[in-house]
């Protein structure tokens, strides 16, 4: 899918004498423009949607109409492909970066829709960001009209043309309930409901309102995570499954995570042999459908080749960036024998229409070359399109990101460094590579009492080291999009960047996320991370040595278990 531009202003221009196929997003508000709206609007599959960054942003009101945004988009590949996309409206002092799923929060309006492109026609979506949905948070495939809850999905988009579908277009949803007080959590819990069963309704929470209509479970995979808790509604859909045999997405454009985990195969220390199998089960109509996965350091002469259900797809060399340069550079590797391989990140998307089956299927990829050391991750199914992620997961087993030390072309967006754990030498005891489960991950127990000793422990990316010195990063990212897994025992997570090469005596400016029990994504910027207030020790320098993630401790007595499935780096 192509963004085409974002206007801060009421029209747009019209590109061509045929109508193209594309859809213009046009998003309006009631709130009066002194309220200060900033909004941000996010394309993408509609059962990923939550995980998207913001593709466009927008601080413009026209108080006369309440006028804030338009976005046009246009397909990458089919003309009938199946889209999503969420708009996020923050005011009264709150910037969309403050507005972060699942709760948003007050001062957040949410809303989405997802429908297909037609052909050659132009569609129109109006969205209308209105006052009496501020603070509701919905499912993640639905949205708020009104202070309720309905179905995001516009089922007929031939609505859309001319003027444009409303919200009348929607159908029924599950209710909502109101951020105003804690929310109640689904008797589903985080362990998820079995397949095709309802979640129970959610008790409301002090100062929500009480619990609509409960929504179906989704199903989860051998393996997968389950249903989310509720707020205040029925019972979440579940979402993909993450390990096992594969989770089927719990609502929504059918999607399945087949394997999100990095695997290293070849010869080389920590290969997991030359072959990767994995099942996974498909309980939904998956219109239009692609089998997308992650590749680095692959030869270009003797690819690794992949299946479905035994079948070989086409060969992974229309993925390499052509031509090979002459001589070693833009992440291209020259081997002996004149083979080379790409040590830097691509993205691989099959059309997989004709092999796709209902029910079990297999996915697997073998060297082809037994000397060939590659990695991979985040093998999925996805509907109506492929996405591609905002920036290369960066996660891996060796637990080392740039794949030769003395090179610089092939540190992706400037990174080069190690993973490493660490600790207080008493919640934890930090393992020398923590990524070899395919995920970087910290397990032990916080203690309660003594902050100042018993803080915590953490995983850490050194952003730009040098001969075992870390120096300052100079890439282009400035962003990080972290995918967490596990449990936290409870404790909130600190995320932040050091600002010296060795910290001694010094505290990194951050961010505090909420304790994560499950599953939890959150982007994380240079430019939000501060210091604690009253700290002597903490100084933004401009700096920026590395990535940190740490269970606080200090807090409370709790087991923790934590793991960093994804780091992308991209660039805001």
């Amino acid at each position: 899918m192509q963004i085409r531009l974002l206007l801060a202003a009421v029209g747009f221009s019209i590109l061509a004498c045929r109508s193209p196929t594309e859809t213009v997003i046009e998003v309006a508000t009631d709130l009066p423009c002194s309220a200060g709206p900033e909004t941000s609007i996010s394309v993408g599959p509609l059962s990923s949607l939550e995980l998207r960054p913001a593709a466009a942003f927008s601080t413009a009101c026209q108080p006369s109409t309440g006028h804030v945004a338009s976005l046009v988009l246009v397909p990458s590949g089919d003309k009938d492909a199946e889209f999503a996309f969420k708009v996020v409206l923050a005011h009264e002092g709150k910037s969309v970066d403050d507005c972060q799923p699942p709760s948003y929060g007050r001062g957040c309006i949410v809303a989405r829709r997802a429908l297909r492109y037609l052909p050659h026609e132009r569609l129109t979506v109006p969205v209308d960001m209105r006052a009496d949905c501020d603070g509701i948070a919905c499912q993640p495939t639905e949205t708020c009209v009104h202070a309720r809850c309905v179905s995001a999905i516009i089922p007929d988009p031939t609505t859309c043309e001319g003027s444009g579908c409303g919200d009348e277009q929607l159908g029924s949803g599950s209710g909502g309930a109101s951020n105003g007080g804690s929310g109640g959590a689904s008797n589903g819990g985080s362990g998820g409901a079995s397949a095709g069963a309802s979640g129970n309704a959610g008790e409301s929470g002090n100062g929500g309102a009480s619990a609509g209509t409960s929504g179906n479970a989704g199903e989860s995979g051998n393996g997968g995570a389950g249903g989310s808790s509720g707020a205040g509604a029925g019972g979440s859909a579940g979402s993909a499954g993450a390990g096992g045999s594969g989770g089927v997405a719990g609502a929504g454009p059918c999607a399945v995570s087949i394997e999100a985990l990095a695997h290293h195969l070849g010869d080389g220390p920590g290969n997991e042999g030359v072959s990767f199998v994995k099942s996974f089960n498909v309980d939904c109509a998956c219109t239009q459908p692609y089998l997308s996965f992650q590749i680095d350091s692959p030869s270009y002469e003797v690819p690794p080749r992949a299946y479905l259900n035994g079948s070989a797809l086409p060969t992974l060399q229309s993925f390499f960036p052509m031509p090979i340069p002459p001589t070693q550079s833009g992440g291209w590797q020259f081997n002996n024998g004149n083979t080379h391989d790409y040590n830097l990140y691509m993205q691989v998307h099959y059309n997989v229409s004709s092999l796709l089956v209902s029910g079990n299927n297999s996915f697997e990829i073998d060297n082809g070359s037994a000397a060939d050391d590659y990695n991979f991750n985040d093998v999925r199914l996805e509907c109506g399109s492929y996405s591609t992620p905002i920036g290369p997961n960066i996660v891996d087993t060796e637990a080392w990101v740039g794949t030769d030390a003395t090179r610089a072309d092939d540190d992706p967006l400037g990174i080069q460094g190690a993973y490493y754990a660490y600790g207080d030498g008493v919640s934890c005891t930090p393992p020398s590579n923590p990524c070899t489960s395919g995920a970087c991950c910290i397990n032990g127990a916080t203690l309660a009492t003594n902050p100042s000793t018993n803080w915590g422990c953490g995983l850490g990316l050194d952003l730009h080291s040098e001969n075992s010195v870390r120096q300052p990063y100079g890439g282009v990212a400035n962003c990080f999009q972290l995918k967490f897994t596990g449990n936290s025992g409870g404790n909130p997570v600190l995320v932040g960047f050091d600002e010296y090469s060795d910290m001694t005596g010094h505290s990194m400016p951050l961010v505090t996320l909420p304790p994560i029990n499950g599953s939890a994504e959150q982007a994380v910027c240079f430019n939000q991370v501060a210091c604690a207030s009253g700290s002597t020790s903490c100084a933004l320098t401009g700096q920026w040595f590395g990535l940190k993630a740490q269970v606080q401790g200090g807090v409370a007595a709790a087991s923790f278990n934590l793991c960093l499935q994804s780091v992308e780096p991209f660039t805001r």
